[in-house]
């Protein structure tokens, strides 16, 4: 029986949501870091330090 109100998501669609999470953070900063927080096999945290180049 099947129960109600329950999303079932494909491994691979979360994934993909992931994925375009950390290329949406990248598109964001020119110069810097990404700290990806992995358990599991799992992405539970992204870390974001972005520098500020002066000319």
């Amino acid at each position: 029986m099947a129960q109600q109100g329950v999303i079932v998501r494909k491994k691979e669609d979360v994934q993909y949501e992931t994925l375009k999470t950390v290329q949406d953070v990248m598109d964001t900063i020119s110069h810097g870091s990404l700290t990806l927080l992995i358990q599991d096999g799992r992405v539970l945290q992204i870390d974001k330090k972005e520098k500020i180049r002066l000319k």
